[in-house]
């Protein structure tokens, strides 16, 4: 008997035929929050949030286990249905695809993945089909509408998705009721209209296509200042001259760039600030580009909030994404964040694949202006520390708006590119009261007015200060306000001695008050949080940094969450405001114990760097001092999960460790990253990584510690360019090669030799110094160095025209790496053993070859290759006369070549399928990567 459970319009629930009534508006709040995360644990903190929102009952833990029981016994008829209590929360465990809104969202995504139009157009349909009405009907929480708001949004993509389906399949005459109404429903948006526009005029109404399109340009015009999109532009030329493009449907543009949702999530119980807000939103009104500053240089005054909500309340304004990033300005544990790191996080965020990222900070940030040129995006640069620091980030464009937050003026911002200065200033007496009576409800605030009153005062209308109050009154409703306005007199007082100036004042004195209440374990979090130099923190990393076990450091975090210590971003993760860890970082601690926990951290990143590249790249040497990690591994993509989540913190806990003396975990942490850096693209980064490891090893005193150091720090410049300095650093490893103690290393210090030299252009030098390693391998046991070795002579013995060399020693190689489940490898090798076959004018099993290599690039996510060899394979189909599979492949080809913003190669194939009489689309925006042997480039990145 199948369970059924709605939330994609009435909140329903069906075992077998018969309904499961249940009338409690409540009750049905509190099993929709638990549907949205079915099989997951919701916290008690995030269920009241949903249910209740800021106006939480009296008792709302005994409010919601009463719910929660109720809706137990209604249901326990359903089978393989339960709502269990967890700590610190519920799971409401039922079948998943039981509940229409995660059949709806698998749905999507299979039609996402679905090679044939008809198969995603069914699966469309069928998603489509499990809507009822508005997502949550009659639930009114803040929670609930932000939620079916998005919900929406996902509704309306995949709607549009089945439009583009149809339209491509003749179905323009059915389509353009619906899309009538969408239209109405959304009159600004350049999608539906360019959908409805086609669908006229392929219907044969020419003229009432080109009225669509006048409307839209007219509302365009006259809401937003600004003009169609170029797509929509090209559609109107298009039909101005009847294009034959136009004439049958147009093959869909695959993969499309990915749309960023970056901002974090809508500020709690935000209030007054309503000013502010209309003049942002006149600025972004009257001109393309607003800049918010806030100039009193106060910490804690809501500065991001307020960007926040302001960007939460115009999400429509910006179809195109949003992207944010906090530039740790006036971080106290840590530099800001540099400009490039922040540039290549917006790169990646825009689709743009690692090889394509340019070295220099002036191209990527050419090629990111180029992305988001006529896009209507929104981009939040939070907490600048200056001008310099923001205007890589700025678009060159005017179609997107810009909000910059600070504690600076930013003068250079608003005297050269315009910006809009906005001051906050303090909340008055009256918004700081609102602000209380929003987080604790209106009848708590009225019933202690004086008390209310003192509280206000002594938190000096900072935002930081009254939320941080409000966290600590919530976590005890009983509590009278009094007392907590006695309290804090108290601090008050013990803090008398600070500057009346000092902007941090209020927040000590409050801070000072709130961790009196937090048991000696919480409050020892709290100041070892403040030693951590991390953007934000993992809970693995917490405990590590604690020393106490997972449950614990669990509890104590949502201690400290609820009394607004700590703030809970994505899903396990943890940060602090800079003037809450400065106040952390201000507490005593026993001797040594703050040493001893930073080494603690840095550990933990270090023994999670082992075991994720292990599992990452399973072919490469252990670490050269053979140290075990106590980490369980994850698999390949947690492996690749957990750096890119760690990327920045990475850097920051190396400079850390640096900052400690902790020489062996920089080497460590350096040789564990370096493969992954290498594959990413984060070739400064790595650069960086190894000049400081060089300067450790040299400390350690270890020959085979330096050796290694020199190697991959000439490869690191190498790979950047920097053939000299490359080479310089291999031949000063050549001075000390005799010295490791480990014969092996002569092997890798000709790899090394010939990486440089065949980066650099001499591909005959760079072969003999191949050969010279695979004659000194003999009697070696190290398959994944083995494969380097052949793969190295291969590639090169290939290109310089020795085909049968090549051949054996590449499939010697695919060998090594097939034993080893090494997908890259397996790739390149496949690539060039079909270049040798080429080459040796053996075109059908080159043709084998490109295919091979191909289909492995594509099940290793490894798109950049992919697209070369397709580019490649549609040359071999040429060769054989395979003139149909030669454009099939280049078009495929194409799409990929543009989503990596490679414009070369892109501009080359194109003017290719030209000469041929073949049309090809206009190339995209981007920038091409330096060619050359794709085993040279990672010859040393797996030693």
């Amino acid at each position: 008997m199948a369970v059924r459970f709605a939330v994609l319009g009435d909140v329903r629930v069906e075992s077998g035929t018969s309904p499961v009534v249940i009338r409690q508006r409540q009750q049905q709040s509190v099993l929709a929050a638990l549907l949205v995360d079915v099989n997951k644990l919701v916290s008690l903190e995030a269920l009241t949030d949903r249910v209740w929102g800021a106006h939480l009952p009296r008792r709302p833990r005994e409010a919601l286990y009463s719910h929660v029981s109720r809706l137990r016994a209604l249901l326990s008829a359903c089978p393989g249905t339960s709502i269990d209590g967890r700590s610190g929360g519920y799971v409401l465990t039922a079948d998943q695809d039981g509940v229409d809104l995660h059949e709806f969202r698998r749905l999507v995504a299979e039609a996402g993945r679905a090679q044939d139009d008809h198969r995603a157009m069914a699966l469309l349909t069928d998603a489509l089909a499990r809507w009822t009405g508005e997502a949550f009907a009659d639930l009114d929480t803040p929670w609930f509408t932000a939620t079916r708001e998005v919900l929406a949004r996902e509704r309306l993509d995949a709607q549009l998705e089945l439009n583009d389906i149809r339209l491509r399949h003749g179905g323009h005459a059915a389509s353009i009721a619906g899309l009538g109404e969408l239209a109405a429903a959304h009159p600004l948006d350049e999608r539906i209209a360019g959908q409805l526009v086609l669908a006229l005029y392929q219907s044969g109404r020419q003229q009432d296509a080109l009225r669509c399109y006048d409307r839209i340009r007219r509302g365009l015009a006259e809401e937003l200042g600004v003009d169609p999109g170029p797509a929509l532009r090209e559609l109107h030329r298009g039909i101005l001259t009847a294009s034959t493009s136009l004439a049958t449907p147009a093959r869909p543009e695959r993969p499309r760039s990915p749309v960023p949702r970056q901002l974090p999530a809508a500020p709690r119980a935000f209030t007054a600030r309503e000013g502010e807000l209309a003049v942002m939103t006149a600025v972004a009104d009257r001109a393309a580009t607003v800049v918010v500053s806030a100039l009193s240089g106060i910490g804690g005054i809501g500065k991001t909030w307020l960007s926040l909500h302001w960007a939460y309340r115009h999400l429509d304004r910006f179809p195109d994404g949003q992207l944010f990033v906090n530039l740790r300005g006036f971080d106290p544990a840590d530099r800001p964040l540099p400009a490039p790191v922040a540039l290549r996080g917006f790169l990646d965020a825009l689709g743009v694949v690692p090889e394509a990222i340019p070295h220099d900070l002036d191209t990527q940030a050419a090629l990111y202006r180029s992305l988001v040129a006529d896009k209507r995006m929104l981009i939040v640069l939070d907490n600048a520390v200056d001008t310099a620091q923001v205007v890589p980030l700025l678009p060159g464009g005017d179609t997107c708006t810009v909000v910059v937050t600070s504690r600076n003026r930013l003068a250079g911002l608003v005297t050269a590119h315009g910006a809009h200065p906005l001051r906050l200033d303090a909340l008055p007496a009256a918004d700081a009261r609102d602000l209380l009576v929003a987080r604790l409800g209106a009848d708590r605030v009225a019933a202690e007015p004086a008390a209310v009153d003192d509280l206000v005062a002594r938190c000096a209308g900072l935002p930081l200060a009254l939320g941080i109050v409000a966290g600590c009154a919530q976590q005890d409703p009983d509590l009278p306000l009094a007392g907590i306005a006695a309290d804090l007199r108290d601090a008050a007082r013990l803090l008398g001695g600070l500057d009346e100036d000092d902007a941090a004042a209020s927040v000590r004195a409050v801070l000072s008050w709130s961790t009196t209440a937090l048991t000696e374990a919480e409050a020892r979090t709290f100041t070892l949080l403040g030693t951590a130099p991390e953007v934000d923190i993992s809970l693995a990393a917490v405990a590590r940094l604690t020393d106490r076990g997972t449950e614990e450091t669990a509890a104590a975090l949502r201690a400290l969450e609820r009394v607004s210590l700590v703030h809970q971003g994505r899903a396990g993760r943890y940060h602090l405001h800079d003037l809450v860890r400065l106040y952390a970082a201000e507490q005593p601690l026993p001797e040594g114990e703050r040493r001893a926990a930073l080494v603690r951290l840095v550990d933990h990143y270090t023994d999670t760097a082992h075991t994720t590249s292990d599992a990452a790249f399973p072919s490469r040497q252990a670490c050269l001092f053979g140290t075990a990690s106590p980490e369980p591994p994850p698999d390949h993509a947690g492996a690749w999960e957990w750096y890119q989540a760690e990327r920045t913190n990475l850097v920051v806990i190396e400079r850390a460790a640096t900052a400690q003396g902790l020489v062996d975990r920089v080497w460590h942490l350096a040789w564990h990253l370096v493969a992954f850096r290498t594959n990413q693209g984060a070739l400064q980064e790595n650069l960086a990584a190894w000049q400081n490891a060089l300067t450790c090893a040299e400390r350690l005193g270890r020959a085979d510690v330096t050796f290694h150091s020199l190697l991959l720090l000439g490869h690191a410049h190498a790979i950047l360019g920097g053939y000299r300095e490359g080479l310089h650093h291999v031949r000063r490893a050549a001075e000390v090669v005799d010295r490791t103690g480990n014969p092996v290393d002569r092997v890798r210090l000709e790899i090394g030799l010939s990486t440089v030299l065949a980066r650099s252009g001499d591909l005959r030098t760079a072969l003999v110094h191949a050969r010279r390693a695979h004659a000194l391998f003999e009697g070696v046991d190290d398959p994944g160095l083995e494969s380097n070795v052949l793969g190295m002579v291969g590639s090169l013995a290939g290109l310089l025209g020795d085909h049968e060399e090549g051949r054996a020693a590449l499939e010697r190689s695919l060998e090594l790496d097939r034993r080893f489940g090494d997908r890259y490898g397996q790739a390149g090798s496949l690539r060039w053993l079909a270049e040798v076959e080429r080459k040796a004018g053996r075109l059908e099993r080159a043709r084998d070859r490109y295919r091979a290599a191909a289909e492995t690039s594509r099940a290793a996510n490894y798109a950049y290759n992919e697209a070369t060899v397709l580019v490649l394979l549609g040359e071999v189909h040429l060769e054989l006369g395979e003139r149909a599979e030669a454009r099939a492949v280049w078009e495929l080809a194409l799409d990929l070549l543009r989503g990596q913003h490679r414009t070369s190669d892109v501009d080359r194939l194109c003017r290719r399928l030209h000469d041929l009489g073949w049309a090809a689309r206009q190339a995209g925006v981007g920038s091409a990567a330096t060619p050359g042997p794709s085993r040279a480039a990672g010859a040393v990145g797996r030693p």
